[in-house]
């Protein structure tokens, strides 16, 4: 969802029907959707129906549609639509028009604009695939999500947290045969990998051992999915604060370092709990502050230097409040710069959604710690030190890195 009416604190006045504003807060960079900047700046309501994004004719009122709803743009990453039906621009009277009946399916975005206008769908929902102008659902079955644009045989299939599904010989989907496995591609009885444990929640993972799911050889592990003798990550658990590391053999270890809160694979500190701060390769306690919420007040009674993750100094109330749900760093209460680990930062900031976990091969690592706005090609792998993301979005061991 988009924040609604979002305001930037502008100099000029504030910034009504903003979607996204600068890193200041200062100015407006992109309007609600159905708004767009008229000639003063603000962000005005597109007068036509349907209309995505606009700009103004020559009385300054925004009347010209360049974009409908259900289109998509680099501007727009996200599918946004709420007319129910598919529509084509006609970008000579700046109009959104509905496309004509025989198009107007459940799978059709939108339709053409050349030729005869609104006769032919040029792009399907997932689940769809194009036919002559027209959207058919995919063969495999209702779980599938895409398939073949020339044939409509399944290729991928759509995952649920506690069932996933598989293409069988026939293309079709159909669930995996043991519940602990992640992807079981094209043959439901035999897993090509497993699910990591629930992350935070110090629980063992599954890897794979002659096809099948069995828990992680090294217990202290969370995620071995692809092989249960090898872990790639330990099962940290947030409610206790205690959180193994991977030594460099691939063994976990629990920490040693009183207040250390994550490790590097050598056993050296990387990161405090909170009420600790990071000085000289340890974590050295920190006074009790007035607000509860606040990490570091050091010389500063009647305030805070730093509040927690997840919280921000609010001067005008004088206290830590805390950010969006799942993210980390924030400077106000309703736009996130940063989720939480293994987490996406969406809609410009207004969400924090977790990240898909899709490995297509034996050498990723299951853990992305940081996604893009499709929340399925990660931008930052964990440990960073170790593993980077390669040109598909998944997460490879560094050259010249041996696990």
């Amino acid at each position: 969802m988009w924040v609604p009416y979002m305001t930037c604190d502008d100099t000029e006045g504030p910034t009504r029907n903003c979607a996204q504003c600068n890193d200041y807060f200062t100015k407006c960079e992109q309007c609600m959707p159905g708004y767009d900047f008229n000639r003063r700046g603000e962000c005005a309501k597109c007068i036509r129906p349907n209309c995505l994004r606009c700009k103004p004719d020559t009385d300054n009122r925004l009347r010209i549609c360049t974009m409908c709803f259900g289109m998509t743009d680099s501007s727009y990453p996200l599918n946004i639509t709420n007319t129910g039906v598919p529509l084509w621009l006609d970008s000579a009277k700046g109009t959104c028009n509905r496309c004509v009946s025989q198009v107007q399916n459940v799978g059709c975005l939108w339709c053409n604009s050349g030729g005869t206008p609104g006769k032919h769908c040029i792009k399907c929902n997932d689940g769809y695939w194009l036919d002559k102008g027209q959207c058919k659902p995919c063969g495999g079955g209702s779980m599938c999500k895409k398939c073949n644009q020339d044939t409509g045989v399944c290729t991928e299939c759509n995952q649920w947290p506690w069932i996933s599904w598989g293409l069988n010989a026939q293309k079709v989907c159909v669930k995996c045969t043991d519940r602990n496995c992640a992807d079981c591609g094209a043959n439901a009885s035999k897993c090509k990998h497993c699910k990591n444990g629930p992350v935070g929640f110090g629980q063992t993972g599954f890897g794979l051992k002659d096809g099948k799911c069995v828990k992680c050889t090294d217990k202290l592990c969370g995620m071995c999915a692809y092989n249960a003798e090898k872990c790639n990550g330990c099962a940290g658990d947030d409610w206790t604060q205690t959180y193994p590391y991977l030594d460099l053999k691939g063994v976990c270890r629990k920490g040693t370092i009183p207040g250390c809160l994550n490790y590097r694979r050598t056993g050296a500190c990387l990161e405090c709990k909170n009420g600790f701060i990071f000085e000289k390769g340890q974590c050295n306690g920190l006074p009790a502050c007035k607000d509860e919420n606040c990490y570091d007040c050091r010389g500063n009674t009647s305030g805070c230097n730093k509040c927690d993750k997840g919280w921000f100094w609010d001067h005008a109330v004088k206290r830590c409040r805390k950010c969006l749900w799942n993210c980390e760093v924030c400077d106000a209460p309703n736009v996130c710069k940063q989720c939480k680990k293994s987490f996406g930062l969406v809609n410009n900031g207004a969400r924090c959604l977790s990240c898909a976990l899709q490995q297509p091969d034996e050498n990723d690592v299951p853990w992305c710690e940081r996604c893009d706005v499709n929340l399925n090609i990660c931008t930052r792998c964990f440990p960073s030190d170790l593993y980077v993301p390669n040109t598909r979005g998944r997460c490879v061991l560094r050259p010249g890195v041996k696990a």
